[in-house]
């Protein structure tokens, strides 16, 4: 990829991203890490992704990134906002590691009461608790499995049971919404909404601010519906399906599913005819009163 980055005089093509990444980190101020960088970064390409392909990337639109991503780290380190920086990188399991991709790029603040829906395939519960013991933690899962003292287990259909209305700071679901409804797990209750509706529980019980964290498979080529198994999404229908009203978008970001080590810049369709697939990973906000 060739990006043009605006010095302010003038423009400079770079092909290869390290040089664009190192030109825009010698401009930091000297209390910036390169971690914080190369998120900054990251918030940019993200940034162009949605825009016209062409747009300038400007020092000073990274350097305001960047200063965000300063501040927010010293907001947390204030307040004891857990970062969860001990969430292991390499699970083993794909969108595991695609959560510990958007948590160390994006400095999700995982904190307080969290609500896992979908816990009985990805042990996130187990790699979350060990990155921060103080977590309060609740999953609800339709299928059974074994718990522990440290966190709440309600087996349950998400589209049937019921918590307080704003009673959790974050909801993660991590490779779980794309199969509600479809009734391929023991006889899992059917409903064709099913997914729209568990976002929208999700947002009833999530208190004002609070977050919710979901990946789903992706593909720019048309939402289908394979059996029984999952649904795949792509644009319109994550819009139309999953962005229920009351959520504001903080982040959202791409991978291919045989690669979750790095965000790609734009999803594309197969030149061959055969479907490509992704993950998209969401960051989604509660809308405060």
């Amino acid at each position: 990829m060739s990006v043009t980055l605006e010095t302010g005089v003038t423009p400079i093509r770079m092909g290869d991203t390290r040089a664009l990444a190192q030109r825009f980190i010698e401009t930091l101020s000297p209390d910036v890490s390169r971690q914080q960088a190369g998120a900054a970064l990251l918030l940019a390409w993200h940034h162009l992704n949605t825009s016209v392909v062409g747009r300038h990337l400007s020092i000073p639109f990274l350097q305001e990134a960047s200063q965000k991503l300063v501040d927010v780290a010293a907001e947390h380190s204030k307040t004891g906002t857990s970062l969860l920086t001990d969430f292991p990188p390499h699970t083993g399991d794909a969108c595991l590691d695609l959560f510990s991709l958007a948590l160390r790029t994006w400095q999700m603040p995982i904190k307080g009461r969290v609500l896992e829906i979908g816990c009985c395939e990805a042990d996130w519960v187990a790699c979350a608790l060990k990155a921060d013991p103080s977590l309060q933690i609740t999953g609800v899962d339709w299928r059974d499995r074994s718990y522990d003292s440290r966190w709440t287990f309600v087996r349950g259909d998400v589209n049937q049971v019921d918590f307080e209305p704003e009673s959790f700071d974050w909801v993660v679901s991590i490779s779980a919404i794309e199969h509600v409804g479809l009734g391929h797990y023991e006889k899992d209750p059917v409903r064709e909404d099913g997914d729209s509706e568990a976002i929208r529980r999700a947002v009833r019980w999530l208190k004002p601010g609070g977050s919710l964290y979901f990946d789903v498979p992706y593909t720019p080529e048309g939402f289908t519906v394979d059996g029984t198994k999952h649904r795949t999404y792509d644009a319109a229908a994550l819009r139309e399906r999953l962005f229920v009203p009351g959520l504001v978008c903080l982040r959202q970001g791409f991978v291919d599913a045989n690669d979750v080590s790095r965000w790609l810049l734009a999803p594309s369709a197969s030149p061959d005819g055969k479907r490509r697939y992704h993950y998209a990973a969401n960051w989604w906000m509660k809308e405060r009163e």
